[in-house]
């Protein structure tokens, strides 16, 4: 576990204990009740960021500053568009020990986003969150995932100084996310943190692939409702296939498929092609650097690059909705 972190997971009934204080009297704070479930959720990603510690997503948790490396790694390293989050009162800080520049006021209260400029010079800029809207742009929405990231290890952090313990309820819909925490538990428990970060690794990928997928279709529904010219596949256009060969989409058309992403297929959902619209929303994941196997019976039949370790074993048939 990160060293700024030391808790215990209780799970129970549609909920878990994020134990902070094993004082009788400790205070416990409530997440996920009156319709919000999904802040539950949410929280999941927060503790599932302080248990890879094979593949740490933030190398650097400290109050009020999330890195992705340490600053000297990220001076030393190539330009990042993103290298992290400070709120308010670290930012002022960094600009006093010259690690960062801003161009303006700090704001209080509000978080920063830390990258390099076109000078490859450090700098930090304000971080706008949106509500969502249908149609949104893919970084409006990767900000608000990170802005909740980060707004939860926070809160988690404070109440593990003030004793504060913090129970998560879910609802039936989201308990299989639950029980994949429990399963993420249960691994570091063991010391399984290769596993563990692999685990995670696919779940992140599979989320993605479903919402590239699902958006994807969705935004082409929208393009004929509104009367506007649909989506066509390009020409000479070819997918990626598993094994390193390139095919044409249209050799896909009526055929069921899974994704991987490097060595390791996700074999969690099997995607049914049956429409050029189909072909596009999969054009719109390799883009994004997955690539694609086709299956028989719900299993994968390309495998010539052998996968060093494969996704967990149960199927679903999607029809390209997401997770």
């Amino acid at each position: 576990m990160n060293a700024n972190f030391n808790f215990d997971l209780v799970f129970g009934n549609k909920n878990v204990l994020i134990r902070f204080s094993e004082d009788a009297d400790a205070r416990t704070e409530t997440i996920g009740l009156h319709g919000r479930v999904f802040e539950a959720v949410s929280f999941c990603n927060a503790i599932g960021a302080i248990l890879n510690v094979a593949r740490p997503y933030y190398k650097v948790m400290e109050a009020g500053l999330y890195l992705h490396n340490d600053f000297e790694t990220i001076r030393d390293g190539f330009a990042d568009n993103n290298c992290g989050y400070a709120y308010s009162n670290r930012v002022e800080e960094l600009i006093e020990k010259g690690h960062v520049s801003y161009r303006g006021e700090v704001v209080p209260n509000s978080l920063y986003r830390i990258r390099f400029d076109g000078a490859l010079a450090l700098f930090v800029s304000k971080m706008t969150i949106y509500e969502y809207t249908e149609g949104e742009a893919s970084w409006v929405s990767h900000d608000r995932k990170a802005y909740n990231l980060v707004k939860n290890l926070e809160m988690m952090r404070k109440a593990q100084a003030k004793g504060v313990n913090i129970r998560l309820f879910f609802g039936e819909k989201e308990e299989p996310r639950m029980n994949l925490l429990a399963e993420h538990w249960q691994l570091y428990q063991d010391g399984k943190y290769e596993e563990l970060a692999e685990s995670i690794s696919l779940h992140i990928n599979q989320k993605i692939v479903n919402n590239t997928l699902y958006f994807s279709t969705k935004n082409q529904d929208k393009l004929i409702e509104e009367g506007k010219e649909p989506r066509q596949l390009k020409e000479n256009a070819t997918v990626r296939m598993f094994d390193g060969s390139m095919v044409e989409p249209k050799e896909l058309l009526n055929k069921s498929v899974m994704f991987a992403r490097g060595k390791v297929i996700m074999t969690g959902a099997v995607y049914a092609l049956s429409t050029d619209k189909d072909l596009i929303a999969v054009m719109d994941a390799v883009k994004r650097g997955f690539t694609v196997l086709l299956t028989v019976n719900d299993q994968p039949v390309q495998q010539d690059a052998k996968p060093e370790r494969k996704a967990r074993k149960s199927t679903k048939r999607n029809e390209l909705l997401p997770a």
